[in-house]
């Protein structure tokens, strides 16, 4: 009886191992900085921004792999069809906009990497810069930030899929 039980117990524990590793190598679909460098993919940036400078001196990327392109969202939806790019590396609110207007087709992934946001300048002595930095201000404490961003940067409803979703795929 105590050897057909011990049996069991350790067929449960082997079946339960496997399938813990099983789920976790199928969960691993999703594309991370680590993995384009490993393989040598090529990222697309707006050539107009600093992008290029993060990828080479930060993220170490190699520089015959960092692709320049228009920032038009068309044209980068064109670069990842034709596969001349295999990932955008975009600043976050372009990165959003895109991710918004294609929403079936590209999700983000993580790490984001933000660098802060945007800025106003003013001509020095401008009776307005105190006004706009305290609306900034009060838009920033009162969280209305994050429900414009919601707002205006989710507007894509047909959108069933999310990366979440993409993630549990077994495509």
């Amino acid at each position: 009886m105590w050897f057909f039980m011990i049996m069991i117990l350790t067929s449960s524990y082997t079946a339960n191992l496997t399938s813990m590793i099983t789920n976790d190598r199928l969960n691993r679909t999703s594309i991370d900085v680590e993995m384009l460098q490993r393989t040598n993919a090529k990222v697309g940036y707006d050539k107009s921004s600093f992008v290029n400078t993060f990828l080479q001196d930060l993220l170490k990327f190699n520089s015959t792999n960092i692709i320049p392109m228009e920032a038009k969202f068309e044209d980068i939806h064109m670069e990842l069809q034709a596969r001349n790019i295999s990932a955008a590396c975009l600043e976050y609110p372009y990165a959003q906009l895109f991710v918004t207007k294609f929403c079936n087709e590209y999700i983000m992934t993580n790490p984001i990497h933000r660098f802060g946001g945007f800025g106003f300048v003013f001509p020095k002595g401008s009776p307005i810069t105190d006004d706009v930095s305290k609306a900034i201000l009060n838009l920033t404490e009162l969280n209305h930030l994050k429900q414009l961003e919601k707002t205006y940067l989710n507007i894509c409803s047909d959108c069933t899929s999310t990366a979440e979703d993409s993630d549990n795929s077994n495509d």
